[in-house]
């Protein structure tokens, strides 16, 4: 038997993470583009798609995070995953809010109008039974 050596090499890592931070803004772009001609909400699904291609980059920046913290406490030491675990914590956080507000940002009208008409009927019939409900819809027929 030869030497041991690890499975995955980490420049072999290191190189997989760049070429993707370059690749998948692209495909994002190129993906929000073709979708969005498709659709009749262009900018909402070419933005969309734009912000997963922003996933790549982000993928290599977080990756260069955690070596850099994993080099500098240990890759084993409680701190070290302390430290990751808020830090990852915190940037999925932030990014599935940005996510939600530029998806919301983009209702269209007849979908603003439905929820408020979904919101007035929810306060009007709330805490009503179904079958007080139906006896006053019969009452007013």
């Amino acid at each position: 038997m030869g030497d041991l050596h690890e499975i995955v090499d980490l420049n072999a890592v290191n190189r997989l993470f760049l070429i993707l931070a370059v690749i998948i803004p692209v495909l994002g772009i190129l993906t929000g583009y073709l979708v969005g001609k498709r659709k009749a909400s262009f900018k909402r699904s070419f933005l969309s798609w734009t912000f997963v291609g922003l996933l790549g980059p982000l993928n290599l920046l977080m990756w260069t995070i955690y070596n850099s913290l994993a080099n500098s406490n240990g890759i084993d030491s409680v701190r070290n995953l302390s430290l990751n675990f808020f830090i990852f914590l915190s940037v999925g956080g932030v990014a599935g809010i940005l996510y939600h507000r530029l998806q919301s940002s983009f209702k269209t009208p007849d979908q603003a109008i439905d929820a408020n008409i979904g919101s007035f009927f929810n306060s009007e019939t709330k805490g009503k039974t179904d079958e007080a409900i139906s006896q006053n819809d019969n009452a007013a027929d």
